[in-house]
């Protein structure tokens, strides 16, 4: 994907597990998470593994309607 894409930016869609498995493999620069309002009883982690919120540093917020986006910049792994 990254050849393919030469030096443009590569989109990638998915949940927790395909966002942490890209950022373990170092290929993860930038997260953009929507936020819907949706009550929910219990939650879970949204990532696993390595990823932690130590990496995430929040980089924009923007609001369409009533959806949030929260960008984080992917900091490298210690």
């Amino acid at each position: 994907m990254i050849r393919a894409a030469v030096g443009k930016n590569v989109w990638i869609a998915g949940g927790g597990s395909l966002a942490t498995a890209f950022a373990e493999a170092d290929l993860l620069d930038e997260i953009v998470i929507g936020i819907v309002p949706v009550m929910l009883a219990t939650g879970k982690p949204l990532f696993t593994g390595r990823l932690t919120s130590s990496r995430l540093s929040l980089s924009n917020v923007d609001r369409a309607g009533q959806v949030v986006y929260l960008t984080y910049q992917v900091l490298p792994a210690d």
